[in-house]
């Protein structure tokens, strides 16, 4: 039987919440030697504000024995996402994780090696080169540890030899590994154990990557290197993430084989914001977990404030968390031209094109019910007009027509259909001929022709050949709709010398395609790199030698000063920025909730007229296929609470941001006036470090002070604000 042992007052009402346990140190079907009670909860951690849900917390005695605890637990606000390690439940925490690890190729430093930074999707890469003699990492743990287990994560296993492993306490003196000296990683792919057959006493190693039969024309680690000396030393680490809000003590008695149910109470519902609860079971040993747990915003915020946010999207059926979040405006995936024609004159955007049966009626009706704006972009040459050659095999759909022509009308058609006017009905070229519908607010043409790849480009073909293809899908969206806001192709990158083709090139009337269109429309993905400092876009650049020497914000100015200079009245939309969670250009779901309101918020700032992030949904750690606010399975990432928390607060605010200068560079402070309210976001990218509140505006004391994650902050608890790199938002 179990009791309750909490403050609460049994009159009170009670608020059973619903969460995940992240197990520690075991996982759910997991236990580790020596532990009898198996812990678990089912329910999503995602509450809906002030509602009153039930939940248990699951406890199974795997013993043979009777045993009866105590469990004690802690609710704490967690603003900052505080970073859990987890040990492994038998070899105890991976000691390699935070070591410090750099990497030395032919007596050239080369820094960060990447093997301890805790992320399974980063690896270390060189440049190409003639051949490199050997590469030699150095890696230094906190302390000197009894190492019995090392292991490696494979990356490029085709790239990796042989190397040579050496250990030292002082970092003076290297002693042999005896069991790993030429010792071979060649194609040995995934996770790997180095033969270890005696604990290695060390704090820190060296190993010298070469290849025994010549020189290596590029360097490429394992994606990481761990390191063990057992759970016997361990202790466990419970995470302290910020302000307490409720704690308690719960008693359950199992016996044998049991499973029993233990309701967890709180004194009142939570309001929105991201928690993190401590429980610690006083077994023997003891166990102890912790569990994230968020609770979405109130409101829904009123689109006509929020059309400077976007989001890519392919999945209709998450719409109603798409609009939930609080985004204006849908950049729609699937409005592909292969996708409503399978042969000439003949078009449906009903559903009625195989294999994929989208039907673009229903879809953007869903959108316009929730009171959300829809872009689609039009690209992928149907098999009967594209120009590729009977050899092509891959990638057909990315040529251009045969005939430009008919590009122009399979935008006639679309806009036809979905713009505002109605067009006759000798014109149309679908079975029901319905013409305005008023169901998309605006139109791009093609989507990234300056990437280069004729197995999987999105256009096969040169620039010169994308501009004719534009201009006649511009005649043909003004042919339809006359009003409707046509915006160039995305274009990958925001490198000068790429968009300002547009107005180097000209046609044979003399006009240059910027003077055909109303919206100038780019990309920018920052990959591992902090938005405000930013350099390469990995998504454009596949060399780090390659890499540009202006940063994000100043190639943004220098379009924005293009664009003023050429054509002012253009707007410029960011349809694309985003990041994923693993994959070669990602990192993990902390960081990605942390980046994307900032890579937002500093583009508003620098005077881009929207922002649409990519994309909706997403989980597999393949580049941009991890990018999703919406994991597959259909759960919530963080980043979903983050920028629900940026859109409500910057809601209903226009133009640019004015930067408040501080003592830190790393700190940024922007703040946007509208009237007489005005809106401060605050945050970091170095070390977390404090904020004088009254210093922010001088005179003006904020109305409200909230979290990254939605949660009211208490201006009265104190004049000092912590930041780090999830935004702080300051109401004036």
């Amino acid at each position: 039987m179990f009791q309750f042992v909490t403050n609460c007052d049994r009159s009170c009402r009670l608020c059973c919440f619903a969460l995940v346990l992240m197990m520690m140190p075991f996982a759910v079907g997991e236990s580790a030697v020596g532990q009898s009670v198996r812990v678990s909860l089912e329910t999503p951690n995602v509450l809906e504000a002030n509602d009153d849900p039930s939940a248990t917390l699951r406890f199974e005695n795997v013993s043979d024995q009777a045993m009866s605890a105590a469990v004690s637990y802690t609710l704490q606000l967690n603003s900052s996402l505080v970073e859990m390690t987890k040990p492994h439940p038998t070899l105890g925490y991976d000691h390699a994780i935070g070591a410090k690890s750099t990497v030395r190729i032919d007596d050239k430093d080369y820094g960060d090696a990447l093997l301890t930074d805790g992320n399974p999707f980063t690896a270390f890469e060189s440049p190409w080169t003639k051949g490199h003699r050997e590469a030699v990492v150095l890696i230094e743990l906190t302390q000197t540890r009894d190492i019995n287990v090392m292991r490696w994560q494979a990356a490029d296993a085709n790239w990796i030899w042989q190397v040579d492993v050496e250990s030292s306490i002082d970092g003076e003196s290297y002693w042999p590994i005896e069991s790993l000296q030429a010792f071979s990683m060649h194609k040995k792919w995934g996770q790997q154990v180095f033969p270890l057959p005696a604990p290695v006493k060390a704090r820190f190693l060296r190993l010298r990557f070469y290849n025994a039969d010549g020189p290596m024309n590029i360097v490429r680690l394992p994606k990481s290197i761990e390191i063990f000396d057992g759970p016997q030393n361990d202790v466990v680490k419970m995470p302290v993430a910020g302000k307490r809000i409720d704690s308690g003590q719960l008693e359950i008695a199992l016996k044998p084989g049991q499973i029993r149910s233990l309701p967890i109470a709180l004194k009142q519902p939570l309001s929105p914001g991201a928690y993190l609860l401590t429980w610690t079971l006083s077994t023997d040993p003891s166990q102890s977990g912790w569990s994230e747990i968020f609770v979405k915003p109130t409101d829904v915020p009123n689109k006509n404030a929020t059309r400077r946010f976007g989001i890519n999207s392919s999945d209709v059926q998450l719409a109603d968390l798409m609009s939930q979040c609080g985004f204006g405006w849908v950049r729609f995936e699937n409005g592909k031209w292969s996708m409503s024609s399978d042969a000439r004159d003949h078009y449906s955007f009903s559903g009625k094109i195989a294999p994929w049966h989208v039907d673009q009626d229903a879809i953007y009706r869903a959108y316009r019910s929730r009171k959300m704006k829809v872009m689609p972009y039009v690209f992928q040459t149907p098999e009967w007009a594209t120009s590729a050659g009977t050899k092509v095999t891959k990638n057909r759909a990315g040529y251009p027509p045969k005939q430009m022509s008919d590009y122009g009308d399979a935008v006639y058609q679309f806009v036809a259909r979905f713009g505002t006017q109605k067009r006759p009905d000798d014109s149309l070229k679908t079975d029901d001929r319905l013409s305005g519908a008023d169901l998309i607010d605006a139109i791009e043409l093609w989507n990234e022709p300056n990437l280069v790849g004729p197995s999987w480009a999105p256009f096969v073909g040169s620039i010169e050949q994308y501009f004719e293809v534009m201009r006649a899908g511009v005649d043909g969206a003004r042919k339809a709709d006359p009003n409707l806001t046509v915006t160039s192709c995305g274009w990958a990158g925001i490198e000068p010398e790429t968009i300002q083709q547009m107005t180097r090139f000209r046609y044979a009337d003399g006009k240059c395609p910027l003077d055909l269109i109303d919206v100038i429309n780019v990309h920018f993905y920052s990959g591992v790199q902090e938005p405000e400092v930013a350099k390469e876009d990995p998504n454009i650049r596949k060399e780090k030698s390659d890499q540009p020497d202006a940063s994000y914000l100043d190639q943004l100015d220098e379009l924005i000063r293009w664009r003023d200079q050429h054509k002012p009245s253009a707007k410029i939309w960011m349809t694309e920025t985003g990041n994923d969670v693993g994959g070669p250009i990602g990192l993990s779901e902390r960081k990605q909730a942390a980046k994307l309101p900032r890579v937002t918020m500093i583009t508003l700032a620098r005077g881009i007229d929207k922002v649409f992030i990519y994309r909706e949904s997403g989980s597999k750690p393949t580049m941009h296929a991890g990018a999703g606010l919406v994991r597959d399975d259909g759960t919530l990432r963080p980043s979903w609470f983050t920028m629900a928390t940026m859109i409500r607060q910057l809601a209903g605010f226009q133009g640019r941001g004015e930067r408040i200068q501080h003592d830190r560079s790393d700190t940024w402070i922007l703040r946007w006036i509208e009237g007489d309210q005005s809106v401060v976001a605050a945050w970091t990218i170095g070390a977390e470090s404090k904020l004088k509140v009254s210093d922010v505006i001088a005179g003006q004391a904020p109305k409200s002070i909230v979290d990254a994650f939605g949660h009211s902050i208490e201006s009265s608890d104190s004049d000092e604000i912590t930041l780090s790199e999830f935004p702080v938002y300051l109401a004036y």
